[in-house]
């Protein structure tokens, strides 16, 4: 699974299903579970066991880069 991916789809601070998340990011389900479990724990995510939900939490969002502003020369 890689991390930078899920962060770069969950940094819009939206909820977003582990399901579709999986798909996009190429994880298993229950990795990516098991780790959203894990983000939850450490505060970094909002993750909702019954709606299968994880949003990134807002202090978190304004730490992750944002690749648009990146300029190259």
């Amino acid at each position: 699974m890689s991390s930078e991916k899920l962060f770069e789809t969950i940094k819009d601070g939206a909820w977003h299903n582990l399901n579709e998340l999986a798909e996009q990011v190429g994880a298993p389900l229950d990795k990516l579970t098991e780790f959203a479990r894990f983000l939850h724990k450490k505060g970094i995510a909002e993750y909702e066991e019954t709606t299968q939900k994880i949003r990134i939490v807002p202090q978190w969002k304004t730490l992750l880069p944002d690749e648009s502003i990146i300029k190259t020369t």
